[in-house]
């Protein structure tokens, strides 16, 4: 009986990890910075701020002097799942899956569930309300209990600066560091609730850091990139059921943590801005995707009825403990978006942009999750220690969309920005892979937000909320829970279990202050080299509530 775990144990060790940075599977909590959030993310052709970095590197070009940015974002998840097995004859039953990945295979058996038998040797139970999952028949969730997530809000940097080449003489070059920390909260359902095979815990960990670089080929056409690293990791806790009469007993858990991170992957993103005529702008960019194997420390804790097997069961690590190695990737992103300036384009006093982007995510990369893990083994009496087998969670992401549309009106001689917008983006993960490790729906998102010029420094305030269309999983759902007991007292010679199937809600609320302040740099006056030089007061497009009218220092 024992001898089971060996091979099914690892199968759900790391099951729901997926990429953790910038995005939470497929869920675009708007974009980088204050200013971005407030109109709905539709900030890509022209940012005017350092941030520029991360949506569109060309146009960090028309900065002018030095500028640091800060912005701190407080984002709160707030999620629901009722579980719920379906009218199916088979119920929470195990699913037949057989798909290959390349090298790697998913292989789910769902054949041989037994009718409910009380009297039979073993016995088949049948489904009652209150349980909180059964194996062997459909279980029974119609007392309407959900879970949601626990976790408050969590605050999120974002540091840009920028510096105009006009310190070496060229005043159409700039360049930029910078560092964004994903618009991503943390998730936490309990250890006592059914939720707990799909997820117990989880806190993700990640960014981009970089420099760029951006010139003005000419008054029409900048061009810019970004060199950057990225750090993907999450500490997360899931939970293993080792029930012998499948019915989820909480004191036949296992429970493992496993803390994984990968610092400095190298990727990066180029940007492209042009305006065909006065008062139309066009910017376009592309940030390349990423794949990596994080690798961290495993952490698995025996539940009370299986502790009481330790002379028959147990973990042997290496002196430093076990590590778990999983491969993840983050997609590729093609942004592009039109501008529409009405003082510049129809020669009037009212200054207002609306800007209509498009930004498509490549999530298809998203197949599935190789891992393995090494220095643990597990014993059973007094036999030799046996390492677990590499083993493959199939995702099967697909490629995610969203439109947007934003709005920025300038009042009091461009002292003051109202900003407001909105969007649409569709899912990212099919039904048959949800779980509430990676809640994701079609959603739409709106912002507001003001800002304020205070003399070299903007002050800014930005409000974004992402409502996700409610979304129901039925029998297509192939995410199982894996019970390792499953000899011989379980009825069927699988000992899975479904474990996503249920109705899911979710909505981001985020909060973003941020604050540039802009110093100044030697003016350059143009010259008649080959290379053409342009004055940043004459050829800066005069948008937004930012520094067009700074006077930098002589």
């Amino acid at each position: 009986m024992l001898s089971s775990f060996l091979r099914l144990f690892v199968c759900v060790l790391l099951v729901h990890f997926a990429p953790t940075t910038a995005y939470t599977a497929g869920i675009s909590v708007g974009e980088v910075g204050t200013a971005a959030l407030s109109r709905g993310g539709a900030m890509i052709v022209n940012p005017r701020a350092p941030s520029a970095a991360f949506l569109n590197p060309a146009a960090l070009a028309f900065l002018k002097g030095t500028q640091l940015q800060l912005n701190m974002n407080y984002a709160s998840l707030q999620t629901n799942y009722a579980r719920n097995c379906g009218n199916g004859a088979n119920g929470c039953g195990p699913k037949d899956v057989n798909r290959d990945y390349g090298n790697h295979t998913y292989t789910q058996d769902g054949n041989g569930r037994s009718a409910v038998d009380e009297n039979s040797d073993p016995p088949s139970y049948p489904a009652q309300e209150g349980y909180i999952g059964q194996l062997n028949t459909g279980s029974d969730f119609s007392d309407g209990h959900s879970a949601s997530n626990r976790t408050p809000g969590k605050a999120i940097p974002a540091l840009f600066a920028s510096f105009s080449g006009a310190y070496f003489n060229v005043p159409n070059l700039a360049f930029a560091i910078s560092f964004a920390a994903p618009n991503a909260s943390g998730a936490d359902y309990g250890a006592d609730e059914f939720t707990r095979y799909s997820l117990v815990k989880k806190d993700l960990i990640g960014g981009y850091y970089g420099i760029s670089a951006a010139y003005r080929i000419a008054p029409w056409l900048a061009l810019g990139g970004s060199l950057q690293g990225q750090t993907m990791g999450a500490n997360q806790t899931v939970t293993i059921s080792a029930d012998p009469l499948g019915i989820e007993n909480p004191d036949y858990d296992v429970s493992v943590n496993v803390d994984v991170i990968k610092h400095g992957i190298p990727t990066g993103n180029l940007g492209l801005w042009l305006t065909p005529y006065k008062g139309i702008e066009l910017g376009f960019s592309y940030q390349h995707g990423a794949t990596a194997e994080l690798s961290g420390p495993v952490d698995v804790t025996l539940g009370r009825e299986l502790q009481n097997l330790s002379d028959t069961l147990s973990l042997v690590e290496d002196e430093g403990g076990g590590t778990a190695y999983a491969t993840m990737s983050q997609p590729g992103i093609a942004r592009g978006g039109l501008l529409l300036n009405t003082a510049k384009l129809f020669d009037m006093p009212l200054d207002v942009d609306i800007e209509l982007d498009g930004v498509y995510e490549m999530w298809q990369v998203v197949s599935h999750v190789p891992m393995r893990i090494e220095g643990l083994a597990m014993q059973v009496g007094g036999g030799e220690p046996t390492p677990f087998d590499p083993i493959v969670i199939p995702k099967d992401w697909q490629n995610a969309y969203s439109v947007r549309l934003g709005t920025e009106w300038r009042l009091l001689q461009k002292t003051l920005a109202l900003r407001a917008g909105g969007y649409y983006e569709s899912s990212a993960i099919p039904s048959e892979t949800l779980t509430v490790e990676n809640i994701d729906a079609d959603k739409y998102g709106v912002g507001v937000g003001l800002a304020y010029q205070l003399g070299n420094v903007n002050l800014e305030v930005g409000y974004q909320g992402i409502r996700f269309f409610e979304r129901t999983v039925d029998d297509e759902s192939i995410v199982h829970n894996t019970n390792v007991m499953v000899e011989p007292l379980a009825v069927h010679d699988n000992g899975a279990t479904r474990v996503a199937m249920g109705t899911y809600n979710a909505q981001y609320h985020i909060l973003s202050v941020g604050i540039t302040g802009v110093f100044g740099a030697p003016e350059v006056p143009a010259t008649s080299s080959s290379s053409p030089s342009f004055a940043p007061q004459q050829t800066s497009p005069e948008r937004g509530t930012g520094f067009d009218d700074v006077q930098l220092d002589e």
